[in-house]
């Protein structure tokens, strides 16, 4: 048996224990800076000054028991010890399962090979356009050609997966066929999300009327591709179902912020997620902090693919 399946058949393990015996978060998500070398437009975070505090990460290890933990930012490669984050976690938990999204500008052979040793599972990189469209969108010249360019050495190194992260918004629903062309063409996978204004209240990116058959059948070509083409599409059915829905402004029920993850600001603040207020300080935290939310503002993948059912279809995608 590959180390690599007995992984997940650990965390799927931990994954039914926790829904049977000990109702925790399965996912940490962890924002190690705030700081960021993009100037995105749907999003303030470069403008913002937030201290980062010394946190104790593995407290909240210890007592969630997390299955994955994701480290975002800001631009998580910002953070000078983002190494010794990773190996930390990997030392006092062996199974989980760790990924970083990054937007690439300050991605490196050496730096990744050094997280992948110190214990990261995944690496996610923004992408939303091609060409010189998407430098404009996020404020950076030449990350396209620096991220395109670097794809053959990463997949080298040894990571479970690569991906790139993908929002779908009004005008890059002709880019996406071409991303995921990318995407095959140097055996990655794409993971899709859903554009909201929660960040900035920018709602020019909203898809508008005119383009929603256009959407439709993207939905529709990113559903044929996953079926012909295994370990391409990353987002499951189910979360690309709904997109549609969503975007006519139609309630989706049910966020589990709080309960299926929780949210760790640099200034050592807990939150349900990034677009909510902090509730508590890390310190504080423990298993009752959250009840249910109502919150029905996005359809971010973290929240839908969190309320996926486990379906056949489903374990096929995740093993």
């Amino acid at each position: 048996m590959s180390s690599s399946l007995k992984s997940k058949l650990a965390l799927g393990y931990r994954y039914l224990a926790k829904k049977i015996w000990r109702p925790a978060p399965t996912h940490l998500s962890i924002e190690v800076t705030k700081r960021c070398n993009a100037k995105c437009s749907f999003c303030d975070y470069w403008k913002e000054e937030v201290p980062e505090v010394e946190i104790d990460y593995i407290r909240l290890l210890k007592l969630v028991k997390p299955l994955v933990i994701s480290l975002t930012g800001g631009e998580p490669l910002m953070k000078k010890n983002l190494k010794e984050i990773v190996a930390n976690f990997r030392k006092n938990d062996p199974t989980v399962y760790i990924f970083m999204i990054t937007n690439g500008a300050l991605l490196t052979y050496q730096k990744a090979l050094e997280l992948y040793q110190a214990g990261l599972n995944q690496i996610s990189i923004s992408l939303d356009y091609i060409g010189e469209k998407h430098d404009q969108h996020r404020g950076i010249p030449g990350l396209y050609h620096k991220i395109i360019s670097l794809l053959p050495e990463l997949t080298e190194i040894g990571f479970d997966l690569i991906a790139f992260n993908t929002v779908i918004m009004d005008d890059n629903l002709d880019d996406i066929p071409k991303i995921i062309e990318l995407a095959q063409k140097n055996k990655i996978q794409v993971s899709f999300s859903s554009y909201s204004d929660m960040k900035n209240n920018n709602q020019n990116l909203w898809i508008k009327p005119e383009n929603r058959t256009r959407m439709l059948d993207l939905i529709e070509f990113i559903k044929k591709t996953k079926k012909d083409n295994k370990n391409l599409i990353k987002s499951s059915n189910y979360y690309l179902d709904n997109i549609p829905d969503y975007f006519i402004g139609k309630d989706i029920l049910g966020c589990p912020a709080g309960l299926f993850w929780i949210l760790v600001t640099p200034d050592g603040k807990i939150k349900r997620c990034a677009e909510m207020e902090a509730v508590c300080e890390a310190d504080d935290y423990n298993l009752k902090t959250f009840k249910k939310t109502d919150c029905i503002r996005c359809w971010y993948s973290c929240r839908g693919e969190a309320q996926c059912p486990i379906n056949f279809d489903r374990l096929k995608d995740l093993v």
